[in-house]
C-alpha cells in the first residue's frame, strides 16, 4: 500500500500531466474509461505505476515520449479512488465528465438493444 506522501505525489503528477477521457472502439461498439499520463522520463511513469498499482507503460514509435495508460475500468476506478482525496477540482470534473459520458453511451446502446 502506498503512503499518503506517495499518493499525494502521484495525484500531483496526474494533476499536472495526466487526463481521464473516453475512448470509443467502433469495432466492438464499446466505450472505455481511459486514464493517461505522458512523459519523456519513463522513470517518473514507473514510479507512478508502482504507486497506483496498475496500468501499462508504452514508448512511442514516433516521438521520444512514454505514456502510462489504463483502459481497464475497474483499474481506472481504483486509481481514481486512490488519488481522489489529493487531486484538484479540474481533474475531478474531468473524471466525472468521462464517467458520465461512458454511462450515457452504454445506456443509449442498451436502449437500442445492442
Amino acid at each position: 500500500m502506498a503512503s499518503d506522501v506517495e499518493l499525494a505525489w502521484a495525484a500531483g503528477f496526474f494533476d499536472g500531466e495526466g487526463c481521464t477521457s473516453v475512448l470509443s472502439a467502433k469495432r466492438d461498439r464499446y466505450t472505455y474509461l481511459r486514464m493517461n499520463v505522458s512523459q519523456k522520463n519513463p522513470a517518473l511513469l514507473e514510479k507512478f505505476q508502482r504507486i497506483v498499482g496498475c496500468g501499462k507503460i508504452y514508448k512511442s514509435n514516433q516521438r521520444p515520449i512514454h505514456s502510462w495508460d489504463c483502459y481497464i475500468e475497474k483499474d481506472c476506478e481504483a486509481v481514481l479512488a486512490l488519488l481522489w482525496p489529493y487531486i484538484g477540482e479540474q481533474k475531478r470534473k474531468q473524471a466525472d465528465t468521462a464517467r458520465a459520458k461512458v454511462k450515457e453511451v452504454r445506456d443509449k446502446l442498451k436502449s437500442c438493444g445492442v
